[in-house]
């Protein structure tokens, strides 16, 4: 079970991983606390020291292919979060404009966000030349 990044709203981190912990969570999905991880490497660091190998934490928000291995290497994490998306035009073939299903929410209709496997594979190498990360 991973609990996700409501932990990074919650008002005490310390003690909440540790009831984390006792309940049995097996990874906690955190950005240190801050929009992206990068900005929560240090808090990240530290869940990872508080929680000495009792409960998995794994880094996420804005973690890709430029920033992975140095997040990993700067926080000591054995997992990280990637989206690796990509944006690609829909292949909807008849397009009413006048019509909007999503706006004002959604500006462009017509795009999908699509996982791009050559960001994934670019995001696992990099780690795995800096040498960060055992399992990956």
């Amino acid at each position: 079970m991973t609990f996700h990044r409501a932990f990074d709203v919650c008002r005490d981190p310390a003690s909440t991983l540790e009831r984390l912990i006792e309940l049995g969570v097996h990874r906690v999905l955190t950005s240190g606390q801050q929009p992206k991880a990068e900005a929560g490497a240090a808090a990240i660091a530290g869940f990872v020291r508080q929680a000495r190998g009792r409960i998995g934490i794994l880094a996420g928000g804005g973690v890709n292919e430029d920033n992975a291995a140095r997040l990993v290497a700067e926080t000591g994490v054995r997992e990280i979060h990637v989206r690796g998306t990509v944006k690609r035009a829909s292949a909807m073939a008849y397009r009413n404009t006048q019509v909007p299903m999503g706006a004002p929410y959604t500006p462009d209709e017509f795009v999908l966000t699509v996982t791009d496997p050559a960001r994934i594979r670019a995001t696992v190498e990099r780690v795995r030349k800096a040498g960060s990360v055992g399992g990956v």
